[in-house]
């Protein structure tokens, strides 16, 4: 048992939260989307969270028993952490949102949806702690997002590209020679996903790779990339399945560069090569580091 408010210290240093900016995403939608549902999220959330859009969302008991570990706040998520969870319980999240990418074989996304006032409730009834950190994680070298993929592809870093908030989300790393199709395999079999989505040319020998986890699909960074000499792409989604204006714009701009692009275009999903991070980098985090149990809590469905 630790107490809460040491848990967060160790998480704000671990990622700079103190230090770094308002998140580039979140400081925009967090107000957008829990606006538009007429929730009064400068009540329901903390202070510091409603300045910087990372860090402790809602505080709960003062001591924290066990971490629940989620990549989105989805509905699904949260009825598992709300069935199983005790008061001092402690939801580490990399969104304060959820979002509805869409499926490449599949239905469309319907974006960004916010926390439901029900769950709020219960999460603030029963003393559960709600923390999420965005950008700090996936620009964090060590452990983040991106790293994470990099640390099990057995990338070694050459350089950062896709700068985001105070760093790069995206790293550009040299790997041992494997074909597209072998990495491809490899890369469904590690996110433990049904089916990647593919594009772009397949090659017989990659040397060189591009990482970016989440939303990938900007096409000055993929160009920066394939500058920079990455043979093949990993991100979560190729292009957005977001049926709005946004995510048609998206998509017709990645069709138009697929048709030129030097590079094999992997998505693995938005959900999973952003939970990742949770299993093999911050579970063992806070057992180790911190001696708190955690129970990991993937999503149902990775495409969706």
């Amino acid at each position: 048992m630790r107490s809460r408010q040491s848990v967060v210290d160790a998480l704000d240093a671990l990622f700079n939260i103190r230090g770094s900016h308002p998140d580039p995403a979140f400081s925009r939608f967090v107000p957008v989307t829990y606006d538009s549902v007429g929730t009064d999220w400068h009540r329901r959330f903390e202070p510091e969270f409603c300045r910087l859009f990372n860090g402790l969302m809602i505080g709960g008991e003062i001591e924290v028993r066990r971490v629940f570990l989620v990549v989105f706040p989805s509905e699904a998520a949260l009825a598992r952490v709300l069935n199983e969870a005790k008061p001092g319980d402690f939801v580490f999240s990399h969104h304060p949102l959820d979002m509805r990418c869409g499926d490449p074989r599949g239905e469309w996304g319907s974006g960004f949806q916010p926390i439901s006032v029900d769950h709020l409730d219960a999460l603030q009834h029963r003393w559960i702690s709600f923390y999420s950190v965005h950008a700090p994680m996936d620009v964090n070298r060590l452990i983040g997002t991106t790293a994470a993929l990099v640390e099990a592809l057995g990338g070694r870093y050459v350089g950062g590209f896709y700068p985001y908030g105070d760093g790069f989300a995206g790293a550009i790393c040299d790997i041992d020679p494997i074909s597209t199709c072998e990495l491809a395999e490899k890369y469904e079999e590690l996110l433990g996903i049904p089916y990647l989505h593919e594009e772009g040319p397949r090659h017989d020998r990659i040397e060189r790779v591009a990482i970016i986890p989440g939303c990938g699909d900007h096409v000055p960074s993929m160009r920066a990339a394939a500058e920079i000499g990455a043979q093949a792409y990993l991100t979560g989604e190729v292009h957005c399945h977001i049926d709005n204006d946004y995510g048609r714009s998206r998509m017709a701009e990645m069709k138009s560069y697929i048709a030129e692009t030097p590079m094999s275009l992997l998505g693995g999903s938005h959900a999973a090569t952003e939970f990742l991070v949770m299993r093999t980098q911050m579970a063992p985090w806070f057992e180790q580091v911190l001696g708190l149990e955690t129970v990991l809590v993937p999503e149902q469905k990775w495409w969706r």
